[in-house]
């Protein structure tokens, strides 16, 4: 009893010294956990600063409007693909990340709701419904090579923009690299198959 009563004040205090070790070692972890979060922060941020220069959709709205005007025929079929590419990858991203396109739409000056989908509409559907529409009523002629210079032209685009990287944290928004090749291998996928989906897309509807 004697040696528990002289043990018991050392064994308290050693409990005590350990539990105030132990809270101040969890409050350095967590201002460093906290002082990590405010970098990565500030690095999106960086990221995603304006930096003047325009994505693969403006471009590619240019040629729309350009290939409706003049309906050039190969600037038609080239930009019916590329059309095609980016209405995939985008909505992909959409998918993959959702709340990286959140972020998007905070960059732009908006919020998610019927301005931003409207918009959405106009910049990555709209050109491929009016493209179609042009390419079917026209008889205008979409040929494997036609999806095939679309794909080189939008990867061309991407290695001059990224110095090879191909990952548009600094054009569009941050995001997963992983993601970013999955978006560039669907997109470059469906530019390529374009002409193969509209095809058999007419057959499909002939036959109905």
């Amino acid at each position: 009893p004697v040696f528990f009563l002289l043990t018991l004040p050392r064994v308290v205090f050693w409990r005590y010294a350990m539990s105030k070790v132990t809270s101040e070692a969890d409050a350095v972890e967590a201002e460093q956990l906290r002082r990590l979060e405010h970098e990565h922060e500030e690095e999106i941020v960086q990221l995603e600063g304006p930096d003047g220069r325009c994505g693969f959709t403006i471009w590619n709205l240019a040629m729309f409007a350009l290939s409706v005007m003049t309906r050039q025929p190969i600037l038609v079929a080239v930009c019916f693909c590329s059309s095609f590419g980016i209405v995939t990858s985008f909505h992909l991203g959409w998918i993959l990340q959702p709340e990286a396109v959140n972020r998007l739409i905070s960059k732009q000056g908006m919020t998610p709701g019927p301005v931003f989908h409207t918009l959405n509409l106009m910049a990555h559907v709209m050109p491929l419904v009016v493209l179609w529409y042009v390419v079917v009523t026209g008889s205008f002629v979409v040929e494997l090579h036609h999806g095939l210079w679309a794909a080189a032209l939008h990867l061309l685009w991407g290695i001059l923009e990224t110095q090879g990287s191909l990952l548009l944290c600094d054009i569009y928004v941050a995001m997963h690299a992983r993601n970013w090749y999955l978006m560039w291998v669907t997109a470059v996928l469906f530019e390529s198959m374009a002409p193969y989906i509209l095809h058999h897309a007419g057959q499909w509807v002939s036959s109905i």
